[in-house]
């Protein structure tokens, strides 16, 4: 069990562990709210909310076209190690993978909430403090890399465009004048410069 992580289980390339940190996190939560029934629904409130946060990370990564090689849930939220050559942008897209997808578990469990169950209000609240929290750029959370990632894309220059690739702009300028001179037109620009003005 390295660094507190215990492998739970493999999928395919992927594995999955967990740290000893969750399960108490979860635990703790659940016992804080009081009743043995609302203590259950902290548990399994914490156990899908983080579920949902790490198979966010995972499909982004996925869909980014990157091997996730190993899966990690911990106190905080879940992380991904990758493998495969990905821009700034698309590590920072995996980085807050987790947090968009609690961003789109809430838009569905306030659609629920409404129906009066416990679980669903308590995964609600668990959902919002996990995704709140990894916001944050400190240590494991995923703000942490997001946000260093995204301010590296934000400070690169932009790309100088392609030998051989003009600007749009200048290129509907030169498709005009060819088409004023096919015409027996004088350019736009003189057109415009002969006209008097009011």
């Amino acid at each position: 069990m390295p660094s507190g992580f215990l492998r739970v289980a493999t999928v395919g390339p992927t594995e999955l562990r967990v740290h000893w940190v969750a399960p108490l996190v979860w635990v703790m939560g659940g016992v804080s709210l009081g009743s043995p029934q609302r203590a259950l629904d902290g548990v399994l409130a914490g156990l899908v909310v983080y579920s949902v946060h790490a198979l966010g990370h995972y499909f982004l990564a996925r869909a980014s076209g990157l091997a996730v090689e190993r899966l990690d849930i911990d106190g905080l939220g879940a992380s991904v190690a990758v493998r495969g050559r990905a821009s700034r942008g698309v590590l920072a897209r995996v980085s807050f993978g987790g947090v968009l997808a609690n961003l789109g578990f809430a838009v569905v469990l306030m659609a629920l909430a409404g129906g009066g169950s416990s679980l669903v209000r308590e995964m609600l609240w668990v959902n919002l403090l996990v995704g709140a929290v990894n916001l944050l750029p400190f240590g494991r959370l995923d703000g942490a890399s997001g946000w260093r990632h995204v301010s590296a894309v934000l400070k690169q220059p932009m790309p100088a465009p392609r030998p051989g690739r003009e600007h749009m702009a200048l290129r509907a300028r030169q498709m005009v004048s060819e088409a004023d001179r096919q015409i027996g037109h004088g350019s736009v620009r003189d057109t415009a410069a002969a006209s008097p003005t009011s």
